[in-house]
């Protein structure tokens, strides 16, 4: 994004693997890195331990302000 308003929601975080990602029994999904496989099984895995499911939307807006429209492109 370049917008001047994005700076300010960016961190510079300092943080230090857990002695439990250190040991050898820990099995990492992504040992070369994300990639597009790989996104789609943490996205999945994320979404079910957080009960996370369809997505739903709520369109408002006046009279006549294309919330019809809207509603069936995102259909």
């Amino acid at each position: 994004m370049h917008e001047d308003w994005v700076e300010l929601l960016m961190l510079d975080l300092k943080i230090q693997t857990s002695p439990e990602f250190l040991s050898k029994a820990a099995e990492w999904h992504c040992p070369t890195g994300i990639t597009q496989h790989t996104m789609k099984m943490l996205n999945e895995e994320f979404n079910t331990y957080r009960g996370l499911f369809p997505l739903k939307v709520f369109i408002g807006g006046p009279p006549v302000s294309g919330k019809t429209h809207f509603a069936t492109k995102l259909a």
